[in-house]
């Protein structure tokens, strides 16, 4: 028992300081306790931030799996690779050059400050446009896909909850009170998500 005693005398040195009301030199040890909550306060900040920042990435892991996305943008990036790869040895350019040319003809963009000479440049050059062009269709597809999806789940949750309302309904005569009050709440609340998600809209 002692042993406890002292063991938490020893733990808490700057809160029992703290509590001394006389002298104003103990008064001192309150920064102490000051030090703490800063230091507890920093660590919530970053639990948040962290709590945050795995919701985000839930996310884009999610967004990344609509549609297989993550193996088409692995295809892209290979072949990407490879294209520059062939052109650095069909038009004699340098490597830098030719992943600049590579990256901006998959993308379409085309600045034309460097442009395939060679019959084999040219069919390298075509290929790598209509790769570029099936992968923006695929991910303005996923983009539409991946918010098309979050509403039509919302919608399938909100039809669930009024198919179990009306089954409620229909046995009128046994609802209570409370059930009243509870059904009147859940079609409150559905009702104000739906004017949320109108103003997100708009």
């Amino acid at each position: 028992m002692q042993r406890e005693n002292l063991s938490i005398i020893k733990k808490n040195i700057p809160d029992l300081i703290a509590i001394i009301p006389f002298s104003s030199v103990f008064r001192l040890a309150r920064l102490t306790r000051l030090a703490r909550i800063i230091r507890l306060s920093k660590v919530s900040r970053v639990l948040r931030t962290t709590i945050w920042l795995s919701k985000f990435k839930d996310k884009i892991v999610s967004f990344l799996k609509t549609n297989g996305l993550i193996y088409m943008i692995m295809l892209t990036i290979t072949i990407n690779c490879i294209g520059a790869l062939l052109i650095y040895k069909l038009e004699d350019m340098t490597i830098v050059d030719s992943f600049w040319w590579s990256f901006v003809t998959t993308t379409t963009v085309g600045y034309g400050d460097i442009s395939p000479n060679t019959i084999g440049g040219k069919v390298l050059a075509a290929i790598l446009m209509l790769v570029g062009i099936g992968f923006i269709g695929m991910l303005t597809g996923t983009i539409a896909t991946y918010f098309l999806k979050d509403v039509s789940e919302t919608k399938t949750y909100q039809e669930e909850i009024i198919k179990d309302i009306q089954q409620k309904l229909d046995d009128f005569e046994d609802l209570s009170n409370d059930d009243i009050d509870s059904i009147c709440m859940v079609l409150k609340t559905l009702s104000n998500e739906n004017r949320e998600k109108t103003r997100r809209v708009e």
